[in-house]
């Protein structure tokens, strides 16, 4: 059929003569005028489906609403059996008139490249004896000595086209039928397959209406805290409980974060009170790197203490305690619970000598933690070299540049504290695949709201 930008043909008709019917207040089921108007390409379905109702039935008004389907003007949008089976047998009819070259030409014309691509066709002795006096030109090769592509036959030589319509039919089929991919990929094997350069700007400029339905939106939150710029400036406190192997309870552990590096330092608690918080957060964290400007934590008693306010007026800190709905203020350190408390599981279980011990959950500490800082998961850099500027010097690695003999045939001892490195290291990197895949798999997906028109379904 032609296209529908031409004027067409017009087709007026009464759906009550394709048998169109509504159920009235009390379920008959009774017939509807509703006058419809097609528009069609051709003439002869235009003149086939234009009936008119003769007048010698009633008619159910379509105002108002009928029991099980409601509004009845809306049920009469469906269009019902009768009506399409009219339709079809037009359009049916129509293609069986028609020509089957002309209805097939393009696709014909493909197939005659293909078979003749499979299928060489033996020339004549005096066409064989030309081509020996006149050999072929080498097109893959250039007059300069380049080589170029070799020229596409059959079906790829679409790549070749030139015209705005072939290259937006090609360009089209291509990225569907790939799968939606993106126009980088897309000029990459055109490129490759030396497509024409109107067939690669076509690929860079097509725009998909399905890959803008289903991208993902961009983000705004309603709200954030401040964002850390500096070293040691905001500081991120709470509690993780670990479980070792073989004890019934489980062992609390305080966790510090730096909001800019995310540096991440762990201390073993006796018990949850505030003299215990002051005695690891100066072990743990002033002792190195000094006090911190501002401390994030929770709103457990213990930070709530006349204590914890004492130590922070001496040590000029700004205690900030989040309330227990506002989990945005220790989202950094939330985050990195999952993956340190799995990473420092893992550990004891695969050394269960160390989980034995008394000092087990001390032992995870000084290995796993070391590991979080050392992976590369801050914009490219691990916190460590956030923290300090530069990388340090660790001895026993492979690919430290400091490697002596003794570390090549290291001795008992400290064989076993490079297996123990090597363990945490393989217990952070399961800890956090498993966080990834988790959060993968719990994700939904938000599609692009579709803009509704007046008079569109929803």
């Amino acid at each position: 059929m032609k296209s529908f930008e031409a004027d067409g043909h017009e087709s007026l008709l009464d759906q009550c003569e394709f048998n169109t019917r509504l159920p009235d207040h009390q379920g008959v089921w009774q017939l509807i005028k509703k006058p419809t108007r097609l528009r069609w390409s051709a003439y002869q379905p235009a003149q086939e489906m234009s009936i008119l109702c003769e007048g010698n039935h009633e008619h159910l008004p379509i105002e108002g609403s009928s029991p099980k389907i409601g509004n009845r003007a809306r049920a009469s949008g469906s269009y019902q059996q009768g009506l399409c089976d009219a339709i079809f047998q037009a359009v049916s009819r129509l293609y069986e008139n028609e020509s089957t070259d002309e209805a097939y030409a393009n696709e014909d014309d493909d197939m005659q490249e293909e078979n003749e691509e499979d299928f060489p066709v033996e020339s004549s002795q005096h066409e064989q004896g030309e081509e020996e006096e006149h050999p072929a030109h080498d097109s893959s090769v250039s007059p300069d000595g380049d080589e170029r592509p070799p020229p596409q036959h059959g079906v790829l030589g679409r790549l070749r086209g030139i015209a705005a319509q072939d290259v937006k039919r090609t360009i089209t089929r291509l990225h569907r039928n790939l799968g939606h991919s993106t126009s980088g990929e897309l000029m990459k094997l055109l490129e490759q397959k030396g497509a024409s350069p109107e067939m690669i700007e076509g690929a860079k400029n097509h725009k998909c209406t399905t890959c803008d339905l289903h991208k993902r939106p961009i983000g705004h939150p309603v709200s954030s805290v401040p964002r850390a710029t500096q070293f040691n400036d905001r500081v991120q406190a709470d509690t993780l409980w670990v479980h070792v192997p073989g004890r019934k309870k489980a062992t609390p552990v305080l966790v510090m974060s730096d909001a800019a590096t995310r540096l991440v330092a762990g201390r073993e608690l006796r018990a949850e009170s505030s003299a215990e918080f002051i005695k690891q957060l100066d072990r743990g964290w002033v002792r190195s790197f000094g006090p911190m400007k501002k401390l994030f934590v929770d709103e457990h008693r213990a930070w709530c203490s006349d204590a914890i306010r004492l130590w922070c007026t001496e040590n000029a800190v700004d205690l900030k305690i989040s309330p227990g709905e506002s989990h945005t203020r220790l989202a950094i350190l939330e985050r990195r619970h999952q993956v340190v408390r799995r990473a420092l599981t893992t550990f004891l279980t695969d050394n269960p000598a160390i989980a034995a011990t008394q000092e087990a959950v001390i032992t995870a500490l000084c290995y796993v933690i070391p590991q979080v800082n050392r992976m590369p998961n801050v914009s490219g850099y691990s916190p460590v070299q956030w923290a300090m500027g530069d990388t340090p010097h660790i001895p026993g690695l492979l690919m430290e540049e400091q490697i002596s003999p003794a570390h090549l045939d290291p001795t008992e001892a400290f064989r076993e504290k490079l297996e123990l490195q090597a363990s945490a290291a393989k217990a952070l990197n399961e800890a956090n695949i498993d966080a990834r895949l988790r959060r993968a798999l719990l994700r939904k997906f938000v599609g692009q709201p579709v803009v509704l028109s007046t008079g569109d379904r929803c």
